[in-house]
């Protein structure tokens, strides 16, 4: 299953964004980036794995990203 992309919307872009820098200030610039990394990682997995984990899109009637 190559191929596959990950289309992020504006609030999930911004969400991110505003996290990163929520653990920046509480617990610093090292700890931010290790979060943005496995976020990063775990997302680029399921380029892979488009079905593994828990759907959180069903659990939370969500419509944030697309798996194309």
């Amino acid at each position: 299953m190559t191929g596959r992309e990950i289309a992020y919307s504006e609030i999930v872009l911004s969400k991110r964004k505003a996290i990163k820098k929520e653990i920046k200030e509480r617990y610093g610039k090292e700890r931010a980036d290790k979060f943005s990394e496995h976020i990063s990682k775990s997302i680029a997995k399921l380029k892979k794995f488009p079905e593994v984990g828990v759907s959180l899109r069903d659990k939370y009637d969500l419509i944030s990203f697309t798996v194309l």
